[in-house]
């Protein structure tokens, strides 16, 4: 399994020097893959010129579901121009399980798009899809009807849902392609990767067809570039 940096850990850098801060994730944080969170208005080129530079894998990109509305053509192409391995969706709500059934479809429907190039496509989840419509989780929902989207769980939102995150992924297993490692204290507050309560050893041999384990950090308790490298060198010891 391969350990990458979710590159919004690194958000407030990259406003000032895109290009340094995604250097930076490889060569001072010592990633060898991230997942995007935006291009920065870099043509697919210039984002496969800057990836060699950094030594970095593209292995994923989270997009907007109003970009994946609006321009699932231009998102297709560009992932796959750059040789982005996974597409994920990061955000969506609903109020009511139809509005979450309705969302899985059109999950369905953006696979489908981008399976024709050869490339996975996910959901991330957060805290607020564990709320319960007719006795199941909005994310159960969603999956439900979406069943060429893969769930790429974070692992500190499932357990602020209130699931424990080993159970919750065994709950998905193999259809899984990737976790979010992002790490939670027995408080529920969010800390470095490595230095809180997930097993994040087990949760990786629950899903075994997962390939990557996607650090990402939110807050921060020393400068953002060093508290991934702590993610990373922590999950090294476990994975």
């Amino acid at each position: 399994m391969k350990i990458a940096l979710q590159l919004y850990s690194l958000r407030d850098d990259a406003r000032v020097d895109y290009a340094a801060t995604v250097k930076a994730a490889g060569q001072v944080a010592g990633y060898t893959g991230c997942e995007f969170a935006g291009y920065n208005g870099l043509s697919a080129d210039e984002m496969k010129a800057l990836l060699a530079e950094a030594g970095l894998e593209p292995i994923g990109t989270h997009l907007g579901i109003d970009a994946l509305r609006n321009n699932l053509a231009g998102e297709v192409a560009y992932a796959a121009a750059v040789g982005i391995k996974t597409a994920v969706c990061p955000y969506v709500s609903a109020d009511s399980a139809e509005g979450w059934a309705a969302l899985g479809r059109e999950m369905e429907d953006f696979a489908k798009a981008f399976a024709e190039v050869g490339i996975p496509f996910g959901y991330h989840n957060h805290a607020h899809e564990f709320q319960k419509f007719d006795g199941k989780y909005a994310l159960d929902i969603l999956f439900e009807n979406a069943p060429s989207v893969f769930p790429e769980l974070d692992l500190h939102w499932v357990a602020k849902g209130g699931e424990d995150p080993v159970a919750y992924v065994k709950k998905y297993g193999d259809r899984i392609k990737a976790l979010h490692a992002k790490d939670i204290t027995p408080e529920g507050e969010e800390i470095e990767v490595g230095n809180g309560t997930i097993d994040f050893a087990a949760c990786a041999a629950a899903a075994p067809n997962c390939d990557y384990m996607i650090v990402e950090h939110e807050i921060y308790a020393c400068a953002p570039i060093e508290s991934v490298a702590i993610g990373r060198k922590n999950l090294e010891k476990v994975l």
